[in-house]
């Protein structure tokens, strides 16, 4: 029997524990034949310390799966034989591993931190956000496969790397998507630290450079994109210069200083 995010029971062949999970209690394995896990409630949160198999499908299934101020969490381990985390409407914090045999992660208008240390690795998408609204990945630690937001939409997307690896590419689908990178970062490193590099996609598109320490640079917009934005924190100095006007739309923002030449 399966007790779901709402106290309900159905049967998930032998996943037992499953209220356990999202509750962070009682961390130890379960599996399952189907769904090995599902939440689907307002009120109700992922809280995996443990491991969750599903043999055939999902591992987890999440449906706007938060509550205010608070998201769900994963430093376990979830797996599915088809998709690890199946999620729509909420915001992820993997510190652990989620692996899918087609898709680690498939998301739709969510929000998935993947932090230093944490792993997510699916046979042809790592993560798919192409499925209808907005998604936000950001990225610290490893992504094995592409992230694609590739679909039906037009939706903005946001991919946000904060130096972790990407073993795969980023694929921008027609919306106004923004890619956010570090503007030093390591001398030699694949942008956004995809080895399969970005495609913009169709849309308007921005890269964002996040500016925190004193810098010089020469404007620049990586291929495809249609526009570049420098952002300053913590007070940091920018200067910018270009050799020639700019046929592109420049944005600045932040807290800090920034000329331009």
């Amino acid at each position: 029997r399966l007790i779901d995010a709402r106290g309900r029971s159905g049967d998930a062949h032998g996943a037992a524990q499953a209220l356990a999970l999202y509750l962070g209690q009682n961390p130890q394995s379960i599996a399952a034949r189907r769904i090995g896990s599902r939440a689907d409630s307002t009120r109700r949160l992922l809280v995996s310390l443990c491991s969750i198999t599903a043999s055939a499908g999902t591992g987890v299934s999440l449906f706007r799966a938060s509550v205010t101020g608070t998201g769900s969490t994963n430093s376990g381990t979830i797996s599915g034989s088809t998709t690890g985390i199946s999620a729509y409407g909420i915001t992820l914090a993997n510190s652990g591993t989620i692996t899918g045999g087609t898709t680690g992660l498939s998301i739709d208008q969510s929000a998935i931190d993947n932090l230093a240390g944490g792993v997510i690795t699916g046979g042809a998408n790592a993560i798919d956000g192409g499925s209808g609204h907005t998604t936000v990945v950001r990225n610290a630690g490893a992504i094995n496969g592409n992230v694609s937001y590739v679909g039906f939409t037009s939706s903005p997307h946001v991919f946000i790397d904060n130096g972790g690896t990407l073993n795969g590419a980023i694929r921008f689908g027609d919306g106004n998507d923004t890619l956010v990178v570090n503007l030093t970062d390591t001398a030699g490193r694949a942008l956004a630290g995809a080895t399969g590099g970005v495609e913009a996609g169709g849309g308007f598109d921005t890269i964002r450079y996040v500016v925190n320490t004193d810098a010089n640079a020469a404007i620049a917009v990586a291929d495809g994109f249609d526009a570049a934005a420098y952002e300053v924190t913590g007070g940091a100095a920018l200067k910018l210069t270009s050799a020639a006007p700019l046929s592109y739309t420049l944005g600045l923002s932040g807290t800090g200083k920034i000329d331009v030449t």
